[in-house]
C-alpha cells in the first residue's frame, strides 16, 4: 500500500526543499517513505507516527542493504499516541 504514496511522498520532499543539516519532522510518517525521502537529502528526520508496526516497518527500510534507501543518513522513529499540547514530549529534544 505504501508505493501508492511514494509520489505524494516525493512531491512533499521536494516542495518543502531540504538541504542537509534542515531539521525536518514527518508526522504520521508511516512506513517513513517522506522520512526517508528527506534524510537521503541530509536532512536531520525525526518520524513519529502513533502505530509501532508502522515505526519497525520505516525502521526496516532505513537499513535494508538492498535499499541502500538511508545509508549514513540521520533518521529516528518515535512512537507517540499524543493527547493535545503532548507531541513536543514525543518529539523530545532531538526534533
Amino acid at each position: 500500500m505504501a508505493r501508492k504514496f511514494e509520489p505524494a511522498a516525493l512531491a512533499a520532499v521536494d516542495a518543502a526543499a531540504i538541504h542537509a543539516g534542515d531539521r525536518v519532522v514527518d508526522l504520521a510518517t508511516g512506513t517513513g517513505d517522506a522520512a526517508l525521502l528527506a534524510a537521503q537529502r541530509g536532512g536531520d528526520v525525526t518520524g513519529i507516527d502513533f502505530e509501532p508496526a508502522l515505526l519497525e516497518i520505516a525502521e526496516r527500510k532505513a537499513r535494508a542493504p538492498c535499499t541502500g534507501r538511508c545509508d549514513g543518513c540521520t533518521a529516528r522513529w518515535r512512537s507517540c499516541r499524543s493527547r493535545e499540547g503532548q507531541l513536543m514530549s514525543c518529539c523530545g529534544s532531538s526534533a
